[in-house]
This record gives C-alpha cells, structure tokens and sequence, in this order.
C-alpha cells in the first residue's frame, strides 16, 4: 500500500468557487502543482494496469513543532517567529485572503488511519 501526500490548493490553480470540492477542475499554476497532480495522475495510472493499492490524500498547510521559521513556506512558524521576535509581520495581498491549515499531528494521524484502514479493507 502506498499513501501519497500530495496537496490540499496548489493542483486546482485559481478556484472557481468556494470551498472548492475534490471534484473541482485541476489546472495547478506553479510547477509544484503540476508534479503533486501528474503523481496522482500516475498512480492511478499503475493502480489499473498492475493493480498497484494506494491512498491519495490532499494535505493544505501543514504546520506543527520544529517547523522553520525562517524560510518561505509555512506562514503559521514564520508568523509565530517573527511575533516572538517583536518583528512587523508581512501580508501580501489586501489581507482577505484566506487558507486552509492542518496540524501535523492530525496528518500523522490520517496517515495512519489510511493505512490501517487499507489493510482492514484489502484483508475482507
């Protein structure tokens, strides 16, 4: 069984409307997008033609412990970080934006729910 982390915004490029379903259309904008969405692409591919079991999951932002702060990615650790700083923080944008989050814990978990889940499945 492969679980394939891939991502909960980047593959569906500008929403057409909100909250954007898993059946919204994909049309990812950014390289990144297109690697996550051409991996599901591929595993679908495989799962008919060799039978290959596998889970997709769709993650938003993840953010938890340890994450760094000082990079580009993950606005919950650079946010947190600078506030601890006493630094201005930075909104790009008018500020209305909104975005998904999830705990990385919670991704563990679903991780592992997934796994187990497929294992119960595939042993009835």
């Amino acid at each position: 069984m492969l679980i394939f982390a891939s991502t909960g915004g980047a593959i569906y490029g500008e929403q057409r409307h909100f909250p954007a379903s898993e059946l919204h259309p994909t049309q990812p904008l950014s390289p990144y997008g297109v690697a996550k969405l051409s991996t599901e692409h591929y595993l679908e591919y495989y799962a008919q033609v060799h039978g290959l079991r596998h889970v997709i999951l769709r993650y938003a932002n993840v953010y938890g412990p340890r994450q760094d702060p000082e990079g580009e990615a993950g606005v919950v650790a650079i946010f947190s970080g600078r506030i601890l700083q006493g630094q201005r923080l930075i909104i790009y944008g008018d500020g209305e934006q909104t975005r998904d989050y999830v705990y990385v814990k919670d991704v563990a978990r679903a991780n592992l729910l997934a796994s187990i889940t497929s294992q119960e499945v595939s042993s009835l």
